[in-house]
């Protein structure tokens, strides 16, 4: 099993795409799969859970400051800066901290 996040080559694709060509698929074997799926729809929860792993929204304190920011591009338009060249590196340099998003 390869290691999450490990983009597949072309030839892997291929081979695997190869492989699922011409399987016989029994009509009970599609029946369920469209069953399965048919009518399913992500609950609001989940939909914003799945947003959050993609785009998590981390609160930031400025030490030296003493503010807070509601996120990272907002620190950084505070500033002036960018996220990339910037807050990113003053959080490793201890000048922010990541916050629970809760206080």
């Amino acid at each position: 099993m390869r290691p999450k996040g490990l983009k597949q080559s072309e030839e892997t694709k291929r081979k695997i795409s190869e492989g699922n060509k011409g399987k016989i698929r029994s009509e009970e074997f599609k029946r369920n799969l469209s069953e399965y799926f048919t009518g399913r729809t992500k609950s609001e929860e989940t939909k914003k859970k799945m947003r959050g792993l993609k785009n998590a929204c981390k609160r930031i304190y400025s030490v030296k400051d003493d503010l807070i920011f509601d996120s990272c591009k907002e620190a950084a338009e505070y500033y002036g800066k960018t996220y990339s060249n910037y807050v990113g590196y003053q959080v490793k340099k201890g000048n922010f901290k990541y916050i629970d998003k809760n206080l």
